[in-house]
């Protein structure tokens, strides 16, 4: 259900990850929280990625419209669990911004709410598996589980690599492999670990693949209560604080402050090592503890290679220092709202924090709102604030992976075109995260549908068209765009390769320049040495 069993981390184990692999992908597995894309983010990719379909009121809106739709994204039915009662009461004392996010449950108030991360086989959740899948197997799709993809399959009347064109795919399912032969094109939604991988196999060349790759690292603060939180029951991320969103650099690039899942296998997982007795207590409070968890809008870089089986990837991430900054402040504002919504016991995911106590008889009688101007309450906010974000010291986690295939209007900046098509290799789409231009700064699920909504309605429309069943003023709207797309995307194809061509032809002229200057040089020393013996005395 979970890449790797769950067990999913960077190559260096600094951040664990946790990506679906199931039918169905991450909206199987994830929990339910539907946030649209932030308008600053959609600027920044029109304004510095040069991708106009997310512009407002254009073709992203409408596919945004549609997807939110069919999965029944709403929040006039939410029900606050737990430990986002918790978060809303800490946020209200410190007069903090935060909004109810739409959820994609038809039941947030009942328990199993609380067990969609396990695939909700109750059906209470419009993931892919009711809505989307639905829809294609209706129209007669063909789902085959426990498959691997292979490779693409090229046009075998096509040699130049320059202009391939993907005619299949080699699929393995237990020892047996079939070549799938598609009619008109190829589509990977793989995933940004996946998808990235299926390319490399099929010898894709774009020096983008695998790069670009965003997680949204988060660290959490734990919050220990008289009262039983149980907040692995209900809906588990229904408030989002975006208070330090826009970052310390007022930039875009900061976090949201929310709730996560908290069963024991996670919970485990997530709570610092300080030694056995207390990671035993910890644990055995899960009914009273309270999380809350920074999600980062990472401008740090990853990359996804192959591992020497050929198939699984091997992830390569690092934390920049504006993250770890970031990050900071957004653990001391969910820190903050621990101890201002009455936390007896408040740390951090951090084995070298031993937390702060609430639980003298001065703090219970100091009303709620002024706990965080004590002393101790200053003194600890601090000291996190001086540590940071230390490497291995503290619990870094990541449910979203996105960027490796991302979106470009130039195979110089990435792996697919406005459409979707790579630029490798004609008639093969990317619909999944790795097409994201940059981190996208909310819980992904929904800009992911919307993105794939977009593609794939934009190849329905190439599809029409060739099959001669558009009239009218849709047919010349839909040949002008294509015919307009083509000459664009063959003129970038061949500026690259004449880059390319340019740039190999300065390799060798670059070398033999330095050979020769070797050489050259090489005689004047071997001159000015034979100048200098016939200059010295003869000793012998």
């Amino acid at each position: 259900m979970y890449e790797r069993h769950g067990l999913l981390t960077t190559s260096d184990g600094q951040v664990m990850i946790l990506a679906g692999s199931t039918l169905g992908g991450g909206t199987t597995i994830n929990w339910s929280c539907c946030i649209e894309t932030p308008e600053h983010v959609r600027a920044e990719w029109v304004h510095e990625h040069g991708l106009t379909q997310f512009e407002p009121g254009g073709e992203f809106d409408s596919s945004m419209e549609h997807v939110l739709r069919r999965i029944g994204a709403k929040r006039d039915h939410i029900a606050l669990n737990g430990m986002n009662l918790k978060l809303e009461k800490g946020l209200k004392a410190m007069n903090a911004k935060y909004e109810y996010t739409k959820q994609n449950l038809r039941d947030c108030e009942a328990a199993s709410a609380g067990y969609i991360c396990f695939g909700d086989r109750t059906g209470n959740k419009n993931g892919a598996l009711s809505t989307f899948l639905v829809d294609a197997a209706k129209n007669e799709a063909k789902i085959i589980t426990n498959a691997r993809a292979n490779h693409v399959l090229f046009d075998a009347a096509d040699n130049s690599k320059a202009s391939r064109k993907a005619v299949g795919v080699s699929l393995s399912v237990g020892d047996s492999v079939f070549n799938v032969k598609a009619k008109r094109c190829v589509i990977s939604a793989a995933g940004s670990l996946h998808s990235p991988c299926f390319l490399l196999r099929s010898g894709l060349a774009n020096s983008h693949i695998g790069k670009h790759l965003h997680l949204h690292p988060v660290v959490g603060a734990l919050g220990e209560f008289s009262d039983s939180i149980h907040g692995y029951l209900q809906a588990p991320m229904t408030i989002a604080c975006k208070d330090v969103s826009m970052g310390p650099k007022l930039d875009g690039y900061g976090a949201f402050i929310e709730c996560p899942s908290t069963h024991p296998g996670l919970a485990a997982a997530t709570l610092p090592w300080i030694n056995a007795e207390k990671f035993r207590q910890n644990i055995s409070k899960l009914k009273n503890l309270s999380a809350n968890i920074v999600l980062q809008r990472d401008k740090s870089e990853g990359r996804i290679r192959l591992s020497d089986d050929g198939f699984n990837p091997i992830i390569d991430y690092d934390l920049i220092a504006d993250d770890k900054t970031s990050m900071s402040e957004g653990l001391i504002v969910a820190t903050k709202a621990l101890i201002a919504s009455g936390a007896e016991q408040v740390c951090t995911a951090s084995n070298t924090d031993s937390g702060i106590s609430f639980t003298d008889e001065m703090d219970k009688e100091t009303p709620l709102v002024n706990r965080l101007e004590s002393k101790k309450a200053k003194a600890y906010l601090a000291l996190m604030k001086k540590k940071g974000i230390e490497k291995h010291s503290i619990g870094v986690f990541s449910a979203h992976q996105m960027g490796t295939c991302r979106l470009s209007v130039s195979p110089n900046r990435g792996v697919c075109d406005e459409n979707g098509e790579t630029w490798d290799c004609d008639d093969l789409y990317i619909c999944d995260a790795s097409t994201f231009p940059t981190a996208s700064g909310a819980n992904p699920m929904c800009t992911t549908l919307a993105i794939s909504h977009m593609v794939s309605s934009r190849i329905v429309k190439r599809l029409q068209y060739e099959d001669n069943s558009l009239t009218g003023d849709l047919l010349l709207k839909t040949r002008r765009l294509i015919e307009e797309h083509k000459v664009k995307r063959n003129e970038r194809k061949l500026h690259l390769h004449r880059e390319n061509s340019n740039y190999k032809l300065w390799n060798v002229i670059s070398v033999v320049v330095l050979v020769f200057a070797a050489l050259y040089f090489q005689r004047i020393i071997s001159a000015a040495s034979e100048r200098l013996d016939s200059s010295l005395p003869k000793l012998f």
